[in-house]
């Protein structure tokens, strides 16, 4: 259990670490604040520079290979098949959880099949374990089962509705914007669905990490 807890508190600080150095580099380098509601993960590493964003880039890698401890390790805790099943998607989600950082959209295929991977899996993870609390309730009974049912559910319907955004099919509109003399041009909205329900997918990525973390307690 004490190497289960390392590997999520590790997931999780090299998460912040990543996020902290990456928006200021991205800073420094283009004079620009970062923001995840219009922008996407992997141009953090715009222009496919991979040094340009070195510290953000390597906390990431570390997260993503101390995600897929995690999950891995959680597997060889427990014995039950649905169990195997959570630590068979964790890992899954884990092997592709930085592919959003390092893919760039002119690669448009490859990203959007990462996107719905990650989509998938995460759905995956909250469905497993919703079962799993489930079942850990009913044969146990106290309180924090009860409580984890809830609140993985809460977390599993909320994702759910995310992946489930109209907006999503609308992904790559612009939105157009008139000059005074008529003339027009097109930005990007301040919300770009695609470019925050990725990021808003690598935070339910370790919340769903967390929440096993805490499953795993209440057996």
């Amino acid at each position: 259990m004490p190497l289960l807890f390392a590997f999520g508190a590790l997931t999780i600080l090299f998460f912040i670490c990543f996020c902290v150095t990456s928006f200021i580099s991205y800073k420094q380098r283009f004079n620009v604040k970062y923001n995840p509601l219009s922008m996407f993960p992997y141009e953090l590493n715009m222009d496919n520079s991979f040094k340009d964003n070195l510290f953000g880039n390597i906390f990431m890698i570390l997260c993503a290979v101390s995600l897929l401890g995690f999950y891995a390790f959680y597997g060889f805790q427990f014995t039950n098949n649905l169990t195997k099943f959570l630590m068979a998607v964790g890992v899954l989600s884990a092997l592709v959880f930085s592919s959003l950082t390092f893919t760039p959209l002119k690669l448009l295929r490859l990203h959007l099949f990462f996107d719905v991977t990650s989509f998938v899996l995460t759905f995956l993870v909250y469905g497993a374990l919703f079962i799993l609390c489930l079942n850990d309730y009913q044969l146990f009974t106290n309180n924090l089962s009860l409580v984890m049912v809830f609140v993985v559910g809460f977390f599993g319907i909320l994702y759910f509705l995310l992946i489930l955004n109209p907006k999503l099919s609308r992904w790559a509109y612009l939105d157009k914007e008139v000059n005074s003399d008529g003339t027009y041009y097109y930005k990007r909205p301040k919300l770009f669905p695609l470019a925050y329900t990725e990021w808003a997918s690598m935070i339910f990525v370790l919340i769903g990490a967390i929440l096993s973390l805490v499953e795993s307690v209440a057996l």
